[in-house]
């Protein structure tokens, strides 16, 4: 067989519309890449002014790992990734994500312009790198790239991930994911190691910004069989280097957390299949919710950002929306499988569709959610491109029109898709603006109406309110925490705030009640006891807030406010000896526990000891310097 050359190699590969010839660059293509940059920076401009919202305070604001910027980049590889953020254990690990979020924070803290200009531009970037991908495999058909890039920028479902700070991990993670394949695609037409090494790189850098990236090893053999000449036991080697990529992740994952080191499954709250009644029925629903996420990327109304317990039915085998959605994803599936042998190109789409909404669909392993738009970014990028080579079989097969007529066809589309993305873009501006969006797109989430009652209860709400206003705002508060046990009476979280709320109205009575059914809910949850015994301490029943505070730190060694909650109890029974430690080990566990220092200070002062009494009062003043100086 003759060898091909470096030109024949970059025809148009087997399986694309015949149709589609190849041109070279002239009239309007030259300016393909730009309308695709130009397009989906513009998309999400009006995100740029927005500020913080939803897992930006865990991930960021109210982290403490990630607040010490720089300082933090070692740590944040060797722990987990939400280390840092209160006392939640988790499994994740996406170091590089969180060091660009230390590193933001350390050239703006509390300042989100930054974070959000940085999503932009790497969704930008995404979108250039996708369409010169594109252009490359498809042996460059500048057309179907172009059509393919505009129509993944539009798309309004991807608003969770570019308008939320949080969704970095997303971005990066397909950002290096399609530089990772576009090496794996130049190694196999140019048997080029170093594109091979740098795939790889890439590779691991996907991986390193958010774990699901791995599911590309199964994509890039896709890419070399689909898109080369090569023979499948020439794909061996290079898939060999690929897998070297994610044993090396894997290692650097075990070494920060573990591969024991999991968190509790995921509650039906967050996973309602954790609730369904039997495997047949958890199956069947996560095949529904698949089928939805399909139609939400296509005809994209009702989008939201919360769909938690118990906003959707199950959807058992005899179920309507089951049943669609299983005769689609096998056709789908069919087809892909039909046209592997043929090398078509839009095979290849919907595998990568497939492989990729893998580990999000709930079918073969349970994640810590039933739904999130943001899980189906990169998954998306296949149904864009199965769409377009559609449309493109279409038009070679029944009509007459020339392939500069894909894109005319795509404009309207794009500009419908275009102006939603804008427009529901200012969902995510604030907490507040997110969570009042939520009460009218899942009204029957347990969790979007906590959150509104959490969001009402915090002090930076009732701050520079009058007495009135702030009962007014703390009942209403209380009216959503009241709805979302309403919907979910084992939600440990709104009875614990909903606790708070009579705290702050003075209600002791309706606070401890709410507190106590928290606790039966969850005996293991450590900020209800400290809580409660904060009640306890406002009524002077010193003895008995100490056996909470005690309960709490025994949950969570690590509970610094609790420790200090505990030192202040025994400072108030005069009990200063008892007060020092505690005191102590709370600025063990938070070295930035501003009051825990004041009281330690005061207390020492107490003791007659007015050089400790110095030291401590003075890192509290700093301490609150620097706190006033943030906001």
């Amino acid at each position: 067989m003759k060898k091909a050359t470096r030109k024949e190699k970059f025809n148009k590969p087997e399986g694309a519309p015949k149709s589609m010839k190849i041109n070279k660059e002239e009239g309007f293509e030259k300016y393909y890449l730009w309308i695709v940059a130009a397009l989906s920076f513009l998309i999400y401009a009006n995100t740029l002014k927005f500020g913080y919202a939803l897992d930006d305070y865990a991930a960021i604001l109210e982290n403490k790992s990630t607040m010490k910027g720089w300082a933090a980049i070692g740590e944040i590889f060797k722990t987990s990734y939400r280390f840092g953020y209160i006392f939640v254990a988790d499994d994740l690990y996406r170091p590089l994500t969180k060091s660009v979020f230390a590193i933001q924070w350390a050239l703006s803290p509390n300042k989100p312009f930054l974070c959000h200009l940085t999503n932009v531009v790497v969704f930008m970037l995404t979108c250039v790198f996708s369409y010169r991908f594109l252009v490359d495999i498809l042996k460059g058909d500048k057309s179907i790239a172009f059509v393919v890039s505009i129509l993944f920028a539009s798309m309004p479902i991807h608003t969770e991930v570019v308008s939320n700070i949080k969704s970095l991990d997303e971005l990066l993670g397909m950002m290096f994911g399609v530089l990772a394949m576009h090496s794996f695609f130049r190694y196999a037409n140019l048997n080029s190691v170093l594109q091979l090494i740098k795939a790889s790189v890439f590779f691991l850098l996907a991986m390193l910004s958010k774990e699901s990236s791995i599911t590309l090893l199964a994509v890039f053999p896709l890419i070399m069989y689909f898109f080369s000449e090569k023979k499948i036991k020439e794909l061996v080697a290079p898939t060999g280097a690929a897998l070297v990529s994610a044993i090396l992740f894997l290692m650097m994952r075990q070494n920060a957390i573990g591969f024991n080191q999991f968190s509790l499954p995921p509650s039906f709250t967050d996973n309602m299949l954790m609730a369904a009644p039997d495997a047949i029925t958890k199956y069947t629903t996560a095949i529904f919710l698949l089928g939805r996420y399909l139609l939400k990327m296509i005809l994209p109304l009702g989008l939201t950002f919360d769909l938690s317990y118990p906003s959707i039915p199950f959807a058992g085998i005899s179920d309507i929306g089951f049943i669609i959605s299983a005769v689609v994803l096998i056709a789908m599936l069919t087809i892909a499988l039909m046209q592997f042998k043929s090398r078509n190109v839009i095979s290849f789409a919907l595998l990568f569709f497939f492989i990729t909404a893998s580990v999000s669909s709930n079918i073969f392993v349970i994640i810590g959610t039933h739904w999130g738009e943001r899980l189906m970014y990169l998954p998306s990028w296949g149904i864009a491109f199965s769409i377009v080579l559609a449309v493109a079989f279409l038009i070679e097969k029944f009509s007459s029109m020339s392939k500069k007529s894909l894109a005319m066809i795509f404009v309207l589309p794009v500009v419908i898709y275009s102006g939603m993305s804008i427009a529901r873009n200012p969902v995510w501006e604030s907490n507040e603006t997110l969570y009042r969006s939520g009460l009218i797109s899942a009204p029957n989430s347990t969790r979007v109406q906590y959150y509104m009652g959490n969001f009402l209860i915090k002090d930076d709400v009732l701050a520079d309110k009058t007495p009135q206003q702030q009962e007014q705002i703390l009942r209403e508060g209380i009216s959503y925490l009241k709805r979302s046990v309403e919907l979910n009476p084992t939600f440990t979280d709104a009875w614990n705030q909903m606790g708070l709320a009579y705290f702050r109205l003075k209600d002791n009575a309706a606070a401890k009640e709410a507190f106590y059914k928290g606790i039966e809910t969850n005996k293991n949850e450590p900020t209800i006891y400290n809580n409660l015994g904060n009640v306890l301490f406002g009524e002077k029943d010193y003895a008995g807030c100490i056996q909470l505070f005690q309960k709490a730190v025994a949950l969570n060694p690590n509970y610094s406010e609790a420790w200090a909650n505990m030192g202040s109890a025994y400072g108030m029974m005069g009990n200063y000896d008892m007060a020092i430690p505690n005191f102590e080990k709370a600025i063990a566990a938070d070295p930035n526990n501003q009051l825990a220092n004041y009281f330690l200070g005061l207390t020492w002062r107490n003791k007659g000891n007015e050089m400790l009494a110095k030291q401590y009062l003075d890192r509290s003043e700093q301490l609150k310097a620097a706190k006033e100086a943030m906001k």
